[in-house]
């Protein structure tokens, strides 16, 4: 297997980030938006992630149907590797909440905001 330096999932877009980040017992959760994404950026596992989607601009009609998950380290270049505990701990949640299936690997946001997977494998849970 490649790096897991993101975890990605269909969500369902009428559903809050924040209670997603709740379920999987993320804490500190700060949540925020602009004209494009919408993130919750909180603590797991002692790692700060965030959970971003795409959105049109108006939070009560989300369009991007994709969640991604990845750590923030402002003090390194390039997006950090998840530790294979965390990723297992986030794949049991992620299991119990009923996401199914659950992409692991690699990935980049391309120039028109989408999701561009530079590496992945797929976990069917």
């Amino acid at each position: 297997m490649s790096r897991i330096t993101d975890i990605w999932f269909a969500f369902d877009p009428d559903r809050d980030l924040q209670d997603l980040a709740e379920s999987l017992s993320v804490e500190n959760v700060e949540h925020d938006s602009e004209n494009v994404f919408e993130w919750v950026i909180g603590t797991f596992d002692g790692l700060t992630i965030d959970i971003l989607r795409v959105h049109d601009g108006n939070l009560s009609d989300a369009s991007g149907s994709t969640v991604s998950i990845f750590i923030i380290d402002h003090q390194r270049t390039g997006k950090p590797e998840f530790p294979v505990l965390s990723v297992k701990r986030l794949l049991s949640r992620l299991r119990e909440l009923g996401v199914s299936p659950i992409n692991l690997g690699e990935t980049a946001i391309g120039r028109n905001n989408e999701l561009v997977i530079l590496s992945r494998c797929v976990e069917p849970g």
